[in-house]
This record gives C-alpha cells, sequence and structure tokens, in this order.
C-alpha cells in the first residue's frame, strides 16, 4: 500500500498563461471536491490568442 508523507516545506511556483496559436481559441479549467461523495464544483473560460476573455462557466453536481 501507497503512503502518503506530509512536508512542511512550502514551496512558490511561478506559473504563467501561455497564449494559444493566432486564430484558435483556449479553454482552462479546474474543479474542486469538497467529500468523495460530496460537493463538486467546476467552472472554465474560453480566451482568444490575444488573452481576451470570451466565455466563462461554472457548475455545481
Amino acid at each position: 500500500m501507497a503512503q502518503l508523507r506530509l512536508s512542511q516545506r512550502k514551496v512558490q511556483t511561478f506559473i504563467a498563461w501561455m497564449s494559444p496559436p493566432l486564430g484558435f481559441v483556449k479553454l482552462n479549467v479546474d474543479a474542486a471536491a469538497r467529500t468523495n461523495p460530496g460537493d463538486l464544483a467546476a467552472g472554465g473560460l474560453f480566451r482568444n490568442d490575444n488573452g481576451e476573455w470570451l466565455f466563462g462557466f461554472t457548475c455545481r453536481a
């Protein structure tokens, strides 16, 4: 059986959004669950190649 080890060390990670190729649209999504089974929420957004927000959505299950 696998074991999970927790560390007190904090790691800072910098991320950046990368645009899609010219003429394309990019979909970014994320989700979170509280328990299994339990509350679930998800959402996403569409951006064009200039990084402009086109459409977004959220849902709960």
